[in-house]
């Protein structure tokens, strides 16, 4: 799915097309490259198609002064009809309320996520089924005895994958927000073995704060078992604020194809674990 309209205004090109242009990128593929979309997508994007109406007319002028052509044009399109279709298909399964073993239909009392060998990472989650709507706000109470473990949240598209091709993490269109404990100290970031952490990954990768990357942040420090209250709320802007024990850990404007599904992760990497999630409560909306 082409993402280079988030880089877009509608009276200029985004600064990434900008810094491409100045760098004397030149060619699609290195200006995709560098825009982090296919080439066909950018292809797409800068054609003068009328039928293309999702790029206003300035940025189209702006682009197309750059000099690329729409070559591939009826290939890409031929793709994205089908990719649509896939993702009509995929809504109706989850507006008409059907489940798997591994999504939640009615929301429990009390769930239990524990390693499961078969999944990356000894991975054990459970969507929660939205039927159709958007993800608006999420609360719950996690305990957990384990020396080692991490429990989370995952925010996808319809076309979203669970997992990645080796862990949880995947290169889509999706926010992963999780707190954790280590057995051991890392003193290099300030977290001991009796602390617990958060951290955050945007489509697959930690983000870059000026020359910065964003590492686990401590939050607090507790005896052998570990109680947290987790909150996730998303306001009609699309920015997701995400609270532990009543504190802010994240703020951050995500897509709003990252509203449609969610996906509750434990897991243990190389250890065993088990977290028991009490007091789930979900509201969704058909329209932030």
């Amino acid at each position: 799915m082409p993402r280079l309209t988030k880089y877009l205004t509608d009276d200029g090109v985004g600064h990434l097309l900008k810094l491409a242009n100045d760098n004397s990128l030149n060619g699609n593929k290195a200006v995709a490259g560098a825009l982090g979309i296919t080439e066909r997508a950018y292809q797409n994007l800068t054609s003068p198609d009328k039928c293309q109406s999702s790029i206003s007319p300035q940025v189209r002028t702006k682009l197309t002064k750059l000099g690329f052509t729409k070559d591939n044009f009826n290939l890409y399109t031929s793709d994205q009809k089908r990719c649509d279709a896939k993702n009509i298909a995929q809504r109706a399964v989850h507006g008409a309320g059907n489940s798997t073993a591994d999504t939640l239909a009615e929301i429990p009392k009390v769930i239990v996520l524990s390693t499961k060998v078969q999944n990356f990472q000894l991975a054990d989650y459970r969507e929660i089924n939205l039927k159709g709507e958007f993800l608006r706000s999420l609360s719950c109470r996690i305990t957990s005895r384990s020396p080692y473990f991490r429990f989370g949240f995952k925010l996808l598209g319809y076309g979203g994958r669970i997992f990645g091709d080796a862990a949880i993490r995947s290169q889509d269109c999706n926010l992963l927000v999780h707190i954790g404990r280590n057995h051991f100290d890392r003193s290099s970031l300030g977290i001991s073995a009796k602390d617990v952490f958060f951290t955050y990954y945007v489509n697959g990768h930690r983000i870059v704060i000026g020359n910065q990357i964003e590492l686990d942040k401590k939050l607090f420090s507790i005896g052998s078992e570990v109680t947290a209250l987790f909150e996730l709320r998303i306001d009609s802007g699309y920015l997701v604020n995400v609270f532990v024990n009543g504190k802010c850990s994240l703020s951050r404007i995500i897509p709003p194809e990252c509203c449609q599904r969610i996906v509750m992760f434990g897991w243990g990497d190389e250890d065993e674990f088990k977290v028991t999630v009490n007091n789930l409560t979900i509201e969704t909306a058909r329209r932030l």
